[in-house]
């Protein structure tokens, strides 16, 4: 069972009401990301603004704004961790300042509840997911405007001169140094001047070539489909697309791989309706590299939904986007009910040491237990090695299991896993059942744990 109902979601104003379903209450909601994940806070409402706010969408618009501000911090159900998110706000043609028109809801309402009456055992910083309509927030129908331009993210001119100018004079110090040497008459000068002017030119080449490529479209959302230097999808074939900040980056000539970086990069990801052999949605990725382009994100979001009003923005997968063929769980099913565990076996069909049953999740003879199962998420683990052949890029999947126990700054303890500690199981692309199949069968066996996955590359 789901802790908290939604009676009414609007994305073009991004916030959603519902009601808490352990304590009944009423509550208020924005959507909020990281960077790397996004996720909804929650703010306690008293009947009057319920009341008053599903009847009033200009309340509810500027209560959610002042949120937003963080305005109403004292109503949070659950304190967020020491890395909250940054508010997602709504896209507008200019936001303007706050309505004041909620305040009469509830001026005579009592105070909210401390946060002593949190509950400790949800996730903080929950990952966002779907809800059963679809998307975390509902989108209006609007209909298809051929007519409309196209939207793109485009490159442009480098924002600071600073280390082009630093590079000029570090090439004119040594181009300098170079004739002095070769007048001091050491027969090695010659060769440090020539060295020294093929970098000026390879320099200068390229500082031709950055600002020849400035307004040169990166992504662009037209009414054909989502269009980038890697693929080129029509929007019969999207699901959902996102932005991620991340230390992985989309290969331009293979653009469901990534491979490792050492800094964060900014990369769409697209999730399609094409599928891999286990059922599993692919997701297109193209990296923006570097620093000058243009940070349109909003815009390019709302191109996306006016041609494609279906669409969803997310990245992470849940068990309703696989497709897999009814046997293969029904399998895995008949066996919890014959022996009373799943087995997860390797390609040969030995044990691995993991297995699941209604209790909960077994790995070396460690278990947690459902009833303290806050999520489990897949993800893939990327590691990039440098070598005279070029890079080498290894890939593993990953189970991580968090548990509802949290530390003091709020963040939720991974459940480790055997006497090494580890916070995750390495997961084989051949094991039984595989991932996709795993996350139908814990909706299955315990539907209040959420599965995420955040896996990358295929």
């Amino acid at each position: 069972m789901r802790r908290f109902h939604a009676e009414y979601s609007t994305r073009e104003q991004c916030y959603e009401i519902g009601i808490e379903v352990p304590t009944g209450r009423f509550y208020l909601s924005i959507p909020v990301g990281t960077g790397m994940i996004d996720y909804d806070e929650y703010y306690y409402l008293s009947e009057n603004e319920h009341r008053h706010f599903m009847n009033n969408t200009d309340a509810a618009t500027a209560f959610a704004d002042e949120c937003r501000k963080h305005g109403h911090d004292d109503r949070l159900i659950m304190k967020p961790g020491s890395n909250r998110g940054a508010p997602i706000w709504p896209i507008r043609a200019n936001r303007g300042s706050l309505n004041e028109k909620h305040a009469d809801a509830h001026k005579h309402d009592p105070p909210p509840p401390s946060a002593d009456h949190a509950f400790p055992s949800e996730a903080q910083n929950e990952t966002s997911r779907p809800t059963e309509g679809g998307n975390r927030m509902a989108f209006e129908d609007r209909p298809y405007d051929a007519n409309a331009s196209s939207v793109s993210i485009v490159r442009t001119a480098p924002k600071s001169k600073r280390p082009q100018t630093t590079d000029a004079i570090l090439l004119a110090i040594g181009l300098a140094a170079g004739v002095i040497v070769y007048l001091m008459g050491i027969g090695w000068g010659l060769l440090v001047v020539l060295v020294i002017l093929g970098l000026g030119v390879l320099h200068f080449i390229s500082l031709a070539r950055a600002k020849t490529a400035a307004g040169e479209p990166l992504i662009t959302v037209s009414a054909s489909g989502i269009q980038s230097k890697g693929f080129s999808l029509p929007w019969d074939r999207v699901v959902a697309m996102e932005f991620v900040f991340t230390k992985a980056q989309y290969l331009p000539n293979a653009p469901t791989k990534t491979k490792a970086t050492d800094r964060a990069v900014n990369s769409l990801v697209v999730t399609s309706t094409d599928r891999d052999d286990n059922g599993r949605p692919l997701q297109y990725g193209t990296t923006l590299l570097g620093n000058n382009y243009t940070d349109n994100f909003n815009e390019l979001r709302a191109a996306a939904q006016r041609y494609c009003p279906r669409i969803q923005f997310r990245t992470e997968i849940g068990s309703a986007d696989y497709a897999l063929r009814a046997d293969q769980v029904e399998r895995s099913m008949e066996e919890l009910a014959k022996s009373g565990k799943i087995t997860i076996r390797n390609g040969s069909g030995r044990s691995t040491g993991a297995s699941l049953d209604t209790d909960g999740f077994t790995n070396e003879r460690s278990t947690i237990r459902w009833a303290d199962t806050s999520s489990v998420i897949a993800y893939t683990y990327v590691h990039t090695t440098q070598t005279s052949f070029g890079d080498a890029t290894r890939r593993k999947q990953r189970l991580a299991i968090l548990q509802t126990k949290q530390d003091a700054s709020g963040n939720h303890i991974p459940f480790r896993f055997g006497f090494l500690g580890f916070d995750y199981i390495d997961y084989g692309s051949d094991w039984s059942p595989s991932i996709e199949e795993l996350a139908v069968l814990i909706d299955r066996i315990a539907p209040h744990v959420r599965f995420i996955d955040q896996r990358t590359g295929s």
